[in-house]
């Protein structure tokens, strides 16, 4: 139920950032495949800007993983959650599940923020890696979990990983960073 919660939530957002608060006449980059703001009052509020979080405004840690950088990002993010948020929800309970979103967003960001000295970051592929390093602690705790996994869907885990690890430091960093949270979690929440 948090899964689809979360992804009505994260709709909302994607709304609210690309429709309802952005500036008139500026350039919707709603398909670009290079993460890229446009920077408005919403996604200014809500991002992980490092200097703000310095300052005491610790939401940002979370309300982070609620904005998406075009259509492209939003369909990935989206599609690992129901690809692994289902069924982690599902093995979890959704209050062990919400604790694991929000510490593997809240662990990448920081990640983010201490190793790369990064100001800015957002996106809900954050939590999703945490999400994809629980499911796969998971499977190494036990391995005939993994009969109850659509094949398609772990080769889109698979591919989905892959392409976050090696497109770029930061993805490396980042999401990196909300992996081994998941991982670690597994430890407490398992």
């Amino acid at each position: 139920m948090v899964t689809y919660i979360l992804l009505a939530i994260l709709a909302v957002s994607f709304v609210l950032d690309y429709v309802v608060f952005m500036p008139r006449g500026a350039k919707r980059q709603l398909f670009t495949l290079t993460f890229q703001k446009t920077h408005n009052a919403y996604n200014q509020a809500l991002c992980m800007k490092a200097s703000a979080i310095k300052k005491g405004q610790l939401w940002r840690l979370v309300t982070s993983l609620l904005l998406h950088g075009g259509i492209p990002h939003i369909v990935f993010n989206s599609l690992a959650f129901l690809a692994a948020g289902r069924f982690v929800e599902q093995q979890l309970g959704w209050w062990r599940y919400l604790i694991l979103l929000v510490a593997s967003g809240i662990f990448a960001n920081l990640c983010n923020m201490r190793i790369l000295n990064s100001e800015f970051s957002f996106g809900a592929s954050l939590a999703t890696h945490g999400v994809i390093g629980m499911l796969a602690a998971m499977l190494l705790i036990n391995p005939q979990l993994l009969g109850a996994i659509a094949w398609p869907w772990l080769v889109y885990l698979a591919g989905y990983c892959l392409y976050n690890v090696v497109a770029d430091k930061w993805n490396l960093v980042e999401h990196g960073g909300g992996f081994i949270a998941g991982v670690l979690l597994a430890f407490i929440l398992l």
